[in-house]
C-alpha cells in the first residue's frame, strides 16, 4: 500500500496493488487534492501527516482544520488537483492558512451574532402581538444581555418552556423574561 523510495523520499499513496491500482506519488513537498465528494480542497504536507501511515492527515483549505482519510481514498475519492493555477493558488492559501482560519471564526462568530439580534428581534415582535392580543399597552423592553434569571417562575406561563433569558430581555410592563414565544407575565395574575 505505501511506497517510501530511499533516494528521493517519494511517498505512494492509495492502494498499490502489485503496481495497480489509483494513487499518488507525493514527492518531498506539498501536495494538492480535491475531495470529489465535497469539492474540498486538501493539502498534505509531509511534515504535518505520516505518508506510511494507513490513515493520512490534510489542512482542509475550505474548513480550515485537518481531516483524516483512509489511505484508500486517495486516487479515488481524493484527486491530485493538476490545474497549476489552481495547485499554486490553494498552496498560497495553506500558507496563509492561519490567517485565513482567523478571518473565517470572526466571520462565523459575526454570523451568529446577526441570527441571534435577528431572533431577539423576532421575539420582540412576537412579544408586541402577545401584548396587543391581552390589551396591554407595549411599553418597550429593556435589554438583559443574558445576565438575567428567570425569578421565581420557571416555565412561561403561555407554552410552558423554560425560561432561559432567550432574547436577552425583559418586559418593559411587567419586568417579566420574554420567552421564546413573546410572552412574559403580563395577564398571569
Amino acid at each position: 500500500m505505501s511506497q517510501l523510495e530511499e533516494g528521493g523520499q517519494s511517498i505512494w499513496l492509495g492502494n498499490d496493488t502489485a503496481g495497480a491500482g489509483p494513487g499518488v506519488s507525493l514527492g518531498e513537498g506539498l501536495w494538492v487534492g480535491q475531495h470529489a465528494g465535497d469539492g474540498d480542497i486538501l493539502v498534505y504536507d509531509p511534515e504535518e501527516s505520516d505518508g506510511n501511515s494507513e490513515v493520512i492527515g490534510f489542512y482542509s483549505l475550505s474548513k480550515h482544520r485537518h481531516r483524516r482519510f483512509p489511505r484508500s481514498m486517495i486516487g479515488e475519492t481524493i484527486v491530485e488537483v493538476t490545474d497549476e493555477s489552481s495547485s499554486a493558488r490553494a498552496l498560497e492559501d495553506y500558507e496563509r492558512r492561519n490567517t485565513l482560519r482567523a478571518e473565517q471564526q470572526d466571520q462565523q462568530e459575526a454570523d451568529r451574532s446577526q441570527q441571534a439580534e435577528e431572533l431577539r428581534e423576532a421575539v420582540i415582535a412576537a412579544h408586541k402581538a402577545f401584548l396587543e392580543g391581552l390589551g396591554i399597552e407595549y411599553q418597550g423592553v429593556e435589554r438583559t444581555d443574558g445576565n438575567r434569571k428567570s425569578g421565581r417562575r420557571t416555565k412561561c406561563p403561555a407554552c410552558g418552556i423554560g425560561l432561559d433569558d432567550f432574547a436577552h430581555a425583559v418586559c418593559g410592563v411587567c419586568n417579566g423574561v420574554l420567552c421564546s414565544c413573546g410572552a412574559c407575565v403580563c395577564g398571569v395574575n
